[in-house]
């Protein structure tokens, strides 16, 4: 299974996605955006592995601890994801559990879930500077290695109109 988690529109999702729509769940803004994760760890301790928030969203951390790919198509803003995608990324956090081991010689969070998925980032932006870039591949790198896998690509597009050319 695929997770696309993206801040597109259905018409410019539609086009990109070639995959069966059996095979692929779909992370879209919903008519009520995400609500921020509050940091009560009830995804860890009052109900292990779920959002304790019920938005649409709670399940975010199966979603990533169970596909085979995990696809993220954002705006770049500042060197970071843009803020519906940021939102659901730090609601995934119950992809792990609250304890610790090492991971690439650094200190982090036991995964959850027994699986090596592929990870694949587009980022989209009319302008982004050098240090911006640095961040977000940065920042894509360490997120990786939260999630217990490696990044497989990060794609730094012109504008939406080079989504086009994209085919998942």
């Amino acid at each position: 299974m695929k997770v696309i988690l993206h801040d597109l529109t259905e018409e410019e999702i539609d086009p990109i996605i070639q995959s069966p729509k059996e095979d692929v769940v779909i992370l879209t803004e919903k008519e009520n955006p995400p609500h921020n994760c509050i940091g009560c760890f009830g995804c860890w301790i009052k109900n292990p592995g779920e959002c304790v928030i019920k938005d649409g969203y709670e399940h975010m951390g199966a979603y990533i601890g169970n596909c085979a790919e995990f696809i993220i198509i954002s705006q770049s803003q500042y060197g970071e994801f843009s803020p519906y995608v940021k939102t659901l990324i730090d609601r995934s956090i119950s992809v792990c559990h609250p304890y610790f081991t090492k991971r690439e010689g650094m200190m982090h969070h036991k995964l959850r879930y027994d699986n090596q998925f592929k990870l694949t980032i587009y980022c989209y932006t009319k302008d982004i500077t050098d240090g911006e870039k640095a961040t977000l591949i940065n920042r894509c790198k360490a997120m990786a290695i939260n999630l217990g896998t490696a990044v497989s690509g990060i794609h730094f597009l012109c504008g939406k109109q080079e989504l086009g050319g994209i085919r998942i």
